[in-house]
């Protein structure tokens, strides 16, 4: 008998599914693209413990007769589609015929539907792929699908789900996604029966926005408006200012289709130039419209993913529709558009003289502080400086501080805002402001965290701060990470937050941009509870830490210097980028051509 056989056809079934259902958030939107496709004005998502128990989809859409009820749930049964070629014209948001059957082959779906000439609706009950039950039953007009026991015949599957917050987050951000391509249909959205979301009907795609996302968001929008042959451009763009610190907002549509591109992101990214300061990504919903023919859709089963036959042309597009925005629209650049004047600050001259006039000369951006403070220098000579690994219990070549304690005047000088430059023994360090100051604070914090109390800063007049949906179920799953950093923060209403104390580290905490930011973070925060507190920690303070692009006096620079290595770790920030470079004499002489 031969090795290769056919699986048996429930086990090729839950395979298959595997493929489209990953997670409750897969679930809603196979169901919720069905409720589009069926021209639903109303959708309804009901959900309980994060939809792992139960997912409720109902929408006021056309229905289903009976015989289209039960042909539903068989492999590859659409309406969408006839021929190969319709593969190349897809208007609808499904046309594979794989949502109903995958759902069913991994959980006990209930279906309820009833098209507007009936007189009475269809009721299916299909268990492990098996139709069970079908019987004739009083409705409205659409479709009700109940999800219940997500991978109760899958336990390795149903395992590895996230805690119900973690995947109700996901389940809000497909849905959201929706609502923002979508105004024109109401969202309700509930939580182990308690209301998470609700839309209403908009014409006005700005104000759906603001109800997704927050009105300081939605202020900071500027229309998008881009048309060339065969291809057009339109929505919303962020100005600099409402940026992130994650690329989570950017709302992507081909042809009224949620999509995930990198090269959109990319050319997003690109057409802002210089205006997005370091690590900052742009807000943006944006819809492109194509000939059908120019994108394959049918690349991936979650149909997330698509494939463009120009992608030369999709890049460039987005990238000029972009960069004609902010020619147009005033924008707080700091650029110096002035024809480059070149010149090198002089060193401190006697007292009573004059510095000499030099001739002009290309700015290199060095600045020099001309105070000098006293500065302890914990280096050796014959130390290097290569980078170590995060959480290296023992770093090769350590310094040791009372080995090589000299005080001494140090000058340090800052380039382009970013680096700080400060001449040691035998050659040069570079240190990353930011990343330099993230280690800082990490271990700090993590202090902090550790003894479960964080000193705070009482604020004069307590800042209230707009969460979006996905933002109020993080806040309340990390209250007690966030007041262990030194927030005091109490939640108003459905998505406000009021902010009576901030940490000590935060100078200017004005309208709460980096607490939005923090909680951001940590959508993807791991489950294990050591590692859930790193990534806290280090998310932290990554949005508390100077960034680049900010200028330092020297006893900033030299509190840095200092405070950096008195760290455990100083050679790396807690994501493993290095703090610091040193450049010897050799390195420089060989540069330089001197050997």
């Amino acid at each position: 008998m031969g090795k290769i056989r056919l699986l048996p056809e429930d086990v090729a079934n839950k395979i298959a599914a595997g493929e489209v259902i990953e997670r409750p958030a897969s679930v809603v939107k196979e169901l919720v693209e069905n409720a589009i496709d069926a021209r639903a004005t109303e959708i309804e998502v009901h959900l309980r413990e994060g939809g792992t128990e139960l997912i409720a989809v109902i929408d006021n859409g056309i229905g289903m007769e009976r015989d289209d009820a039960l042909i539903a749930f068989k492999r590859h049964s659409t309406s969408k589609i006839r021929t190969a070629t319709d593969l190349n014209s897809i208007s609808t948001l499904g046309f594979r015929g794989e949502a109903l059957p995958s759902i069913a082959s991994v959980a006990r779906v209930e279906l309820f539907t009833r098209d507007k000439d009936a007189m009475f609706g269809t009721r299916v009950l299909v268990e492990d792929s098996v139709t069970k039950e079908v019987s004739d039953t009083g409705c409205p007009f659409g479709t009700q699908v109940k999800v219940s026991n997500l991978f109760y015949n899958i336990p390795a599957r149903r395992k590895y789900l996230k805690t119900a917050k973690t995947e109700f987050i996901h389940v809000m951000d497909n849905i959201t996604h929706f609502a923002v391509g979508h105004p024109k249909i109401s969202f309700k959205v509930y939580h182990n029966d308690k209301e998470s979301l609700f839309l209403i009907q908009s014409e006005d795609l700005l104000a759906r926005i603001e109800g997704v996302l927050d009105k300081e968001t939605a202020n900071g929008l500027v229309e998008l408006n881009y048309h060339v042959p065969e291809l057009s451009i339109t929505g919303f763009i962020g100005k600099p200012a409402v940026a992130k610190g994650v690329n989570r907002y950017q709302y992507i549509y081909l042809n009224n289709r949620v999509i995930s591109s990198k090269i959109v992101s990319a050319a997003l990214k690109k057409g802002f130039g210089t205006m997005l300061p370091q690590g900052r990504y742009p807000v943006a919903v944006i819809f492109i419209n194509i000939d059908p023919g120019e994108v394959d859709v049918n690349v991936h089963p979650s149909k997330l993913e698509v494939r463009f036959k120009r992608e030369d042309k999709i890049f460039k597009s987005v990238f000029h529709a972009v960069q004609n925005v902010f020619t147009e629209v005033e924008v707080p650049v700091h650029v110096d558009k002035r024809i480059p004047t070149y010149s090198i600050s002089s060193p401190r001259s006697h007292k009573g003289a004059k510095p000499a006039e030099r001739p002009e000369m290309p700015d290199l951006n060095l600045k020099r502080q001309e105070e000098q403070v006293p500065a302890y220098l914990p280096f050796k000579q014959d130390r290097d400086f290569a980078p170590q690994p995060f959480g290296q219990e023992e770093i090769e070549e350590e310094i040791e501080q009372e080995e090589v304690i000299q005080e001494q005047l140090v000058s340090f000088y800052q380039v382009h805002n970013m680096y700080i430059v400060v001449e040691i023994k035998g050659g040069v360090l570079l240190i990353d402001q930011h990343a330099a100051h993230e280690r800082i604070l990490y271990e700090q914090i993590y202090q902090q965290v550790l003894k479960k109390r964080g000193e705070g800063q009482r604020l004069l007049f307590p800042v209230t701060v707009e969460l979006s949906p996905g933002q109020k179920e993080i806040f309340e799953e990390h209250q007690r990470e966030l007041h262990s950093l030194g927030f005091e923060v109490s939640l108003l209403g459905k998505n406000r937050l009021i902010v009576s104390t901030i940490p000590l580290y935060i100078k200017d905490f004005g309208e709460g941009r980096i607490l939005l930011d923090i909680l951001d973070e940590l959508r993807e925060a791991p489950l294990d509870e050591e590692d859930k507190s790193h990534h806290f920690v280090s998310s932290a303070a990554c949005h508390l830490a100077i960034r680049a692009g900010k200028a330092l006096t020297q006893q900033e620079m030299s509190y840095l210097f200092d405070k950096l290595f008195s760290t455990k770790f100083p050679y790396t920030c807690p994501h493993g980028r290095p703090t610091l470079i040193k450049l010897t004499l050799d390195e420089l002489a060989k540069r330089f051509g001197r050997k």
